[in-house]
């Protein structure tokens, strides 16, 4: 998705920005408090962010997925060549983002969680 973007986006810089327009993207996105005031639930709050959100937004600003995502997939994530880097990173001129709702986060990874609807975050 994020290279379908970033090669729309320069097809239109190169063609028709001059004349009119610009290039966005619109992101669906929740935000996330953590469920208990504890540095593991704040923690697991980054990761949703990252799982989430981040994993559009870091690359079209610096180029690279979320660390949190690198951190947990390691070897297994993809990772954009330095052409990509380049075509993908800044190819946005506004960013939309459609905020609906708020969610609680607990950590589950390194803290006990009770069984049924609970998922690791």
């Amino acid at each position: 998705m994020l290279l379908s973007h970033a090669k729309a986006a320069k097809l239109y810089r190169d063609q028709f920005w001059a004349i009119q327009g610009v290039v966005g993207i619109v992101v669906n996105s929740f935000m996330f408090e953590p469920y208990q005031d504890n540095e593991a639930d704040r923690e697991a709050v980054n990761r949703a962010l990252a799982f989430s959100t981040a994993w559009v937004l870091d690359p079209l600003t610096y180029g690279y997925y979320p660390p949190e995502m690198r951190l947990y997939h390691g070897n297994e994530f993809p990772s954009f060549s330095p052409e990509e880097i380049e075509l993908v990173k800044g190819s946005l001129d506004f960013l939309g983002i459609n905020h609906y709702s708020t969610l609680y986060v607990k950590d589950c990874l390194h803290s006990p969680c009770s069984s049924g609807n609970d998922r690791p975050i």
